[in-house]
Formats: structure tokens, sequence, C-alpha cells
């Protein structure tokens, strides 16, 4: 209980939470990608592997805000 109400009040802890869950998530999709490329050849070229990084770009943008309501 003194747990939950520690992080309810403390800006630093929620800040730190969102920032973790941002790094993991992009660094899901950016293995994830990575993934694609080696194993089946997807975004070898140099247009579909700057289309993909833009896809990830945008993917953990908007992970980015959905943990930012689901944490503030």
């Amino acid at each position: 209980m003194a747990l939950t109400n520690l992080y309810e009040n403390s800006l630093f802890l929620k800040i730190i939470t969102y920032l973790i869950l941002v790094g993991f998530s992009y660094h899901l999709l950016a293995g994830s990608k990575k993934l694609l490329s080696d194993a089946f050849g997807i975004g070898e070229t140099l247009e579909s592997g700057r289309f993909l990084s833009w896809l990830v770009f945008g993917l953990t943008f908007i992970i980015a805000i959905f943990f930012l309501i689901q944490v503030f």
C-alpha cells in the first residue's frame, strides 16, 4: 500500500517508468525490424529500409503516447 502511494505521488518514478517502457518498446520494434531483414531479406534495399525505419519510429511514437496516457 505504501509503495502504491509513493508511485502515485512521485513524478520522478512516473517519468522513469515511462522512459523505460518507451525504451523497451523501441528496442523490441527495432529488433523485429533487424530480424526481418536478416531472416527474410525484408528491408535490405535503401528504400525499403528507410520505410521500415520510419514505420518503427511511427509505431514507437504511437506506443509512447499510449504509455504516456497510461502512466500519467
